[in-house]
């Protein structure tokens, strides 16, 4: 019985912690991608400029970095952590903009259905 509270401990967790913005977003995908892959660190980041002329551009930004926290000696059972961080700048109509970072950080939970290999 222990393990099934474990269990909704985690979901309740991984709920909680989900911080609905880019970033959050982001941060769910990398520990999505950490509890599936297995890989113990990842850290990802990305530059996209959109230049449209000399008064109207923009800069996003951001950076996020996944984890698996915990994996079953089975394999079938896993959990991943991320964070994350963007930021945006530019120019619109002359006009200059620079928005503070957003943050955002998520658990995932894996389960593998099926035989084990």
């Amino acid at each position: 019985m222990a393990n099934g509270r474990q269990l909704v401990v985690i979901l309740v967790l991984s709920c909680v912690t989900y911080v609905y913005c880019q970033a959050g977003e982001l941060a769910l995908q990398a520990a999505q991608n950490a509890a599936a892959s297995g890989d113990r660190f990842n850290v990802n980041g990305h530059v996209n400029p959109q230049f449209v002329d000399g008064k109207n551009w923009n800069v996003a930004s951001g950076v996020h970095a996944g984890s698996n926290v915990w994996r079953s000696n089975n394999n079938r059972h896993a959990i991943g952590a991320g964070v994350a961080a963007t930021h945006n700048f530019g120019q619109q109509q002359g006009r200059r903009y620079n928005t503070r970072p957003n943050f955002g950080a998520g658990l995932s939970y894996n389960y593998r259905f099926g035989k084990r290999r």
